[in-house]
């Protein structure tokens, strides 16, 4: 069974993108990785209170992080990886070089101003 309560990680950018339905799996360690124990889960189930409030204080905690860490003008790679050291999964920012601006850069301001930002 999968503990769906313990994943604010994995449910922050559901909650805030009102997604409805949550499908689940574990990925195997083989070669090539399988997903199994596939769970689908109505996101309104999980939605009370509790959740809620664990979910919004990841997001500000993370937010947070980014206004510490990231300045204006720059561009930047936000990961999530899995330390097998410490079992639990943390974030990286990595600053992207000049050099490599162009080959990096994936939503570019003419996509922000199709998209309505900062509109």
């Amino acid at each position: 069974s999968i503990d769906i309560y313990d994943q604010e990680d994995s449910w922050l950018q559901t909650f805030l993108s009102d997604t409805r339905t949550i499908i689940v799996g574990k990925r195997t360690s083989e070669e090539p990785p399988r997903l199994v124990n596939l769970h689908e889960y109505n996101v309104s189930s999980i939605s009370d209170d509790k959740v809620k409030n664990k979910i919004l204080l990841h997001l500000y905690r993370v937010l947070c992080f980014l206004q510490q860490n990231v300045k204006q003008d720059g561009i930047y790679l936000l990961s999530r990886h899995y330390d097998p050291n410490l079992e639990n999964h943390n974030l990286y920012l990595y600053k992207v070089a000049e050099k490599d601006e162009q080959e990096l850069t994936f939503i570019t301001q003419q996509i922000l101003a199709q998209l309505c930002f900062r509109c």
